[in-house]
């Protein structure tokens, strides 16, 4: 694409530029989501699906039959897959099949307020160079809700549960991507984040049959673009089970589909009605950023993977991804959570056990009466 049309297509890009490489087939999709519509087809067609569960410990038998201990009871199974991101090293480990170390890559992201989610019309990355080794380089990017986000920087680091994000993160994050739309408006940054990549020394993916334990195998070191190739590496590892003996037969009532939860803000008016008119929860907007309504949030707390945190429910809504970050919403998504699940207000976790939201109720006296 050369200057004059570049212009037309991203008038606010940097005024330098010379020319471009247009991708049409490029796309994006939500991580969260791809994973969970998986994850609930896959309870359509039998599978049992344990939350919360960590292994401690697995224990390979004589003829590859594998004990796997967890905190919610013993598993026997005859082939172990081992996709445990970060902590497939120690997991291997367990089974005796340590073959490679994990290491974390720490990438930072920033997303902006809606509001000017037009100022770029697609995704946009840039070459700089020299190139940095091992890293596809980031861009602005546009969500699949439209939203622009600025990331994924790189950087390596040995705490596989450090997600904080530094000052020396924001600072490179501006740094890199202001360069593609100088005057981008910086100042409506809405929140910003920081994941973990799952890197083996090699920097490569490692799907294949444990060379030392039958039975066990490693899908390991699964860093970008293994999102993109998550399809592919599942057929590989179905023709791993196969070839390591076991037998596949086609499944002949399997469900290929999922429907896809209601979303109310991107229903027609007519629906919109239609909605309100069969549930009057559909009427209630919880999350005003977002437009989330409280039969969305029910829906969410009462599907077949049950959204039952703060997190959980902001995955599956948006509730709390808006403009204020759940600065309203937050204490009503959580009363709906308990009421609907049946657990005290301050029980309600905002991600895992670890994470509680509230300590009591306000104006409580210690001895259980209450003050003024």
């Amino acid at each position: 694409v050369k200057r004059k049309e570049l212009f037309e297509k991203e008038p606010n890009i940097r005024s330098d530029v010379l020319c471009a490489v247009f991708s049409p087939t490029y796309t994006s999709t939500a991580p969260y989501l791809f994973a969970i519509a998986l994850a609930e087809n896959a309870i359509q067609n039998g599978v049992d699906i344990f939350l919360d569960t960590e292994v401690v410990d697995i224990k390979i038998h004589e003829k590859a039959f594998s004990t796997v201990h967890t905190t919610k009871g013993t598993f026997h199974a005859r082939f172990v897959i081992n996709a445990a991101g970060v902590f497939a090293d120690k997991i291997a480990e367990m089974a005796g099949a340590k073959e490679y170390t994990i290491y974390g890559k720490k990438g930072a992201t920033v997303l902006f307020d809606k509001e000017v989610k037009e100022y770029v019309k697609h995704s946009i990355s840039h070459v700089e160079l020299p190139k940095e080794a091992h890293y596809k380089g980031g861009g602005v990017l546009k969500t699949v809700e439209g939203i622009i986000q600025w990331g994924p920087t790189i950087k390596s680091y040995y705490d596989k549960e450090d997600t904080a994000v530094t000052q020396e993160d924001l600072h490179e994050l501006f740094r890199r991507f202001s360069t593609v739309t100088p005057t981008f408006p910086t100042d409506k940054v809405i929140t910003y984040f920081t994941g973990v990549r799952a890197c083996t020394f090699t920097e490569d993916f490692i799907i294949r049959p444990a060379k030392r334990v039958k039975g066990f195998i490693h899908v390991a070191g699964i860093q970008s673009p293994g999102l993109t190739a998550a399809p592919a590496i599942a057929q590989k590892v179905v023709s791993i089970l196969e070839s390591e003996g076991l037998a596949l037969k086609v499944k002949e009532d399997f469900h290929p589909t999922r429907l896809p939860p209601v979303v109310f803000q991107e229903a027609s008016d007519d629906e919109k009605q239609e909605l309100v008119r069969k549930n009057p929860k559909f009427g209630h907007v919880v999350c005003r950023c977002e437009q989330v309504t409280e039969a969305e949030i029910i829906q969410a707390i009462h599907s077949p993977i049950p959204a039952v945190t703060i997190d959980a429910v902001k995955r599956r809504t948006r509730a709390g991804m808006g403009r204020c970050q759940g600065g309203f919403c937050l204490i009503e998504v959580a009363k709906i959570i308990a009421r609907e699940t049946g657990i005290p207000l301050e029980l309600v976790q905002k991600n895992t056990k670890e994470s509680s939201l509230f300590v009591g109720k306000t104006k409580e006296m210690p001895g259980g009466g209450t003050s003024d």
